[in-house]
């Protein structure tokens, strides 16, 4: 589990040290004030690898503006779009004393990028060798952990249009989840991990979830009578309908639980998480992803807007009598030097903080 975070040269993150995460925490905070980002950062230093970068560029399709006649290709990782000063991102976790440490950066020297494989000489010179004599430039991603060793990873992008992926000494990284808020969720993903699920014996751990949306489903199965893999849900009657016709909020709840259900010892990375969830339902959420968390032993990051959704979580935390185990992140700028603070507020003082109307979402 980690317990803190530093942040250095990260997009909006100059330098940031954020300390005190529980195991289920919400990250609130005005627009631009870095949630996305946070989130962004632990997934890198849980997966520090090409292809943690390049699902990040998917999703805010940076990936749209790869071109190789420039340098500039990652320049949007990088605080205030210099590359010369790498990126750092490091978490810990004081009860094992243990570390993970990634360093990203830019490299443009094919020579330098070799010596630094000498262990691995022939299948890095085979690799550049397919680039051809072009010209290139390299984003490097080293991580080091204190139980899995290190790691080392290249995107390389060639001027004859080409990117390209290699990674040595990759580890069994911990297994992280990332949900997107304006990323579609995928049918075929959905209907594999509910087959997982029930190969499990989460059955009826999956239909209470659905139940906190709507209480008259009981029956759930996939179904390839489409051709593509999807879920069918049926209420009273027995008759089964597609998920998605039950709203977005049925299907967004049920991926989370999956990913929670399917994955111990696992992290889960949640951006606007109050979004297609009614504020009558929310209370009820948090009190499932509170006992999942503890369950499973999956560590939640969250963010939200949502002042409905930060009162719910307060109150949730302390129904299921789990409020220390559960922490809320407000994000702010430094009103002199700008830079981005992460203040941790616990349950007992977020819940005077709502009682008494202080401001809490970086006001």
């Amino acid at each position: 589990m980690i317990d803190s975070i530093t942040i250095q040269n990260f997009r909006c993150f100059e330098d940031t040290t954020i300390k005190g995460f529980g195991l289920v925490n919400l990250i609130g905070g005005k627009n631009n004030s870095g949630k996305t980002v946070l989130l962004e950062a632990i997934l890198i230093n849980q997966s520090p690898d090409a292809n943690a970068i390049e699902f990040l560029q998917h999703i805010r399709r940076e990936n749209e503006q790869v071109n190789p006649a420039k340098d500039s290709t990652w320049d949007s990782l990088f605080y205030a779009l210099d590359r010369k000063n790498n990126i750092y991102i490091n978490s810990y976790n004081q009860n094992t004393s243990g570390y993970q440490k990634i360093k990203i950066s830019i490299q443009k020297d094919q020579t330098r990028l070799i010596e630094m494989n000498q262990d691995d000489e022939s299948t890095i010179l085979n690799f550049t060798k397919s680039l051809a004599s072009s010209s290139f430039i390299s984003l490097h991603i080293q991580g080091e952990s204190s139980i899995k060793g290190k790691s080392s990873s290249f995107m390389i992008l060639s001027q004859n249009n080409k990117l390209k992926k290699r990674a040595e000494h990759i580890s069994s990284l911990e297994r992280i989840g990332y949900m997107s808020s304006n990323e579609r969720i995928n049918d075929k993903d959905i209907a594999q991990q509910f087959d997982v699920a029930f190969e499990l014996g989460l059955y009826q751990e999956i239909i209470h979830s659905l139940q906190i949306i709507d209480k008259s489903i009981i029956n759930a199965r996939t179904s390839t009578s489409s051709g593509s893999p999807k879920i069918m849900l049926s209420r009273d009657n027995n008759k089964f309908i597609p998920i998605n016709l039950f709203g977005d909020a049925t299907t967004k709840i049920l991926d989370i639980i999956l990913a929670m259900i399917t994955a111990k010892n696992s992290i889960m990375l949640i951006d606007e998480i109050e979004n297609g969830i009614h504020h009558s339902n929310q209370k009820a959420f948090w009190q499932h992803i509170i006992k999942l968390a503890k369950e499973f032993n999956v560590q939640v990051f969250a963010t939200t807007h949502s002042e409905e959704m930060i009162k719910a979580l307060n109150e949730a935390a302390f129904d299921t009598q789990h409020e220390k185990d559960v922490m809320y992140f407000e994000l702010i700028r430094h009103t002199k030097t700008n830079k981005i603070k992460g203040l941790p507020i616990d349950m007992p003082m977020l819940k005077i903080k709502l009682l008494t109307n202080t401001p809490h979402r970086g006001e």
